[in-house]
């Protein structure tokens, strides 16, 4: 709880600091410096005096509530008789005034009395805020079940305690404006999440705007995320607006915030502390009213400790954080999450043995809900062809092992040694990976950011490896299409 307490007179107002001194407590002798004050600094409760140099008590308390409307207000005051102070009173701008000389008891049970109203008004409007919730909720399911399409929080299937808390957050933050990270490692639905906070956002019905820092060049991505006027560069011959601007009165989604390169930094965290920018070769700030939702797979914290990316922005972006835990830390949701899964795409998965629900759970998912995807696809097509009937371990066995596996046999033997003969693994491993990349980049078509999603890779990291092989072709066919 925060206390300001103004008083021209220094020794009263320590006094006064000393009894309320297990609060945090700001003392002011100058009312006009206090106002300053609480105009950059949150207070929850103002303790004054009432005639003061410059500005009286009351001048102070209306200053600072066209400010803080949840300011709760005590004036301190040698006169009983003022029609000013009874009608501040009467009218609610003043909570309570204590009449000199009062004895400390006066005080804290006054300020206690403060506190007491305050953190009830809190409570009612949290409860105000749930309440609200939940009935969008309800009409929200209603609208999802008459129109037999897929649940928006559908990321929350099954019963994991840590997913219930991340609903709750997330529909929580959703009511602010702040800005929110999500955090967690690839495929764990960090983008599915951020579409769900906006959904149950006021602003649900303006756009929602993603952009990868990832997959775009540092001064591509520049010139996509706040535009760029005419002559800006070579080819720049008109002028174009940015996906800032786009997201106006919207939500912009940051995804892969960790790779924003060094020098857009400054320019990020000016956008978002006062909502301008300026397009590339522009010479003139322009404003938009844009909420800000990001998220990373890498450890931001670590990252300004190494100086890799700005402290400063690293501690607005996280003013809210959410943490999606891997797939593999609540394998009890994996069969309700297969089942969500099939239903959207119009199927019901037959039942699930037991032994096949125990091979799921051993299995670590490094791909998370995006691999589950691909799973339940593969899934989805034995059973419509064969019959499958009910998915046993072999079933299972199958779909996990996937297209990865049968891509890769028709390029690379994997050798078997017999007993006592030696054989190079690494080598081995390396012909595996390069057949497993050759086979996933020919059916994306080439396109380099589908791939590195689909291995479970950084994009920068799948370039590594294929920078790496041999076949020259094979690196110029890539894509860095989103």
């Amino acid at each position: 709880m925060d206390i300001c307490i103004v008083d021209d007179v220094e020794q009263n107002g320590e006094l006064m600091r000393r009894v309320l001194s297990h609060y945090d407590t700001v003392l002011f002798t100058d009312p006009v410096r206090a106002l300053e004050h609480m105009r950059g600094n949150a207070v929850d409760i103002l303790v004054t005096d009432q005639k003061m140099p410059g500005m009286s008590g009351l001048d102070l308390i209306r200053g600072v509530r066209a400010l803080n409307k949840d300011l709760i207000s005590i004036v301190v005051s040698a006169y009983t008789d003022s029609e000013d102070l009874v009608g501040a009173v009467n009218s609610n701008l003043v909570f309570r005034y204590l009449v000199k000389p009062f004895s400390i008891q006066e005080l804290r049970d006054t300020v206690t009395s403060a506190v007491a109203r305050l953190e009830r008004r809190r409570t009612e409007r949290r409860m105000s805020a749930e309440l609200a919730i939940q009935n969008r909720l309800l009409i929200e399911e209603n609208d999802t079940l008459r129109a037999g399409s897929q649940p928006i929080l559908d990321l929350f299937a099954g019963g994991d305690p840590a997913m219930a808390k991340i609903k709750e957050l997330a529909l929580l933050y959703a009511l602010s404006d702040e800005p929110v990270l999500i955090t967690g490692e690839t495929g764990t639905g960090k983008e599915l999440l951020a579409r769900i906070v906006h959904h149950f956002s006021p602003r649900r019905d303006r756009p929602f705007v993603a952009v990868n820092c990832s997959n775009l060049g540092e001064h591509l991505l520049e010139s996509t995320l706040f535009g760029h006027a005419r002559g800006a560069f070579t080819g720049a011959d008109r002028e174009k607006a940015g996906l800032v601007q786009d997201a106006h009165e919207g939500t912009l989604f940051l995804d892969e915030i960790g790779d924003l390169p060094a020098h857009l930094q400054p320019k990020m965290l000016r956008f978002i502390q006062f909502q301008t920018f300026t397009p590339v070769g522009a010479n003139r700030e322009r404003h938009v009213d844009v909420r800000i939702v990001s998220a990373t797979n890498q450890n931001l914290r670590r990252m300004t400790e190494a100086g890799s990316f700005r402290s400063d922005l690293f501690y607005r972006l996280n003013t809210f954080q959410i943490h999606l835990p891997p797939l593999r830390q609540r394998k009890q949701d994996i069969v309700p999450i297969m089942r969500r899964i099939a239903r959207a795409r119009g199927s019901e998965l037959p039942p699930v043995t037991d032994e096949a629900r125990a091979y799921l759970e051993q299995h670590d998912f490094p791909g998370n809900a995006r691999e589950l995807q691909s799973i339940v696809q593969r899934l989805l097509l034995r059973i419509h062809h064969e019959h499958v009937d009910e998915i046993t371990r072999q079933v299972l066995s199958e779909a996990l092992a996937g297209d990865l596996r049968s891509a890769a046999s028709d390029d690379v033997v994997v050798p078997i040694p017999r007993r006592g003969e030696s054989i190079n693994l690494h080598a081995v491993i390396a012909d595996v990976e390069r057949a497993v990349i050759r086979a996933v980049l020919a059916q994306e078509d080439g396109n380099i950011s589908q791939t590195a999603r689909r291995l479970g890779l950084s994009r920068q990291g799948l370039r590594n490896k294929i920078q790496s092989m041999e076949e020259p072709d094979e690196v110029e066919a890539i894509r860095d299409d989103a």
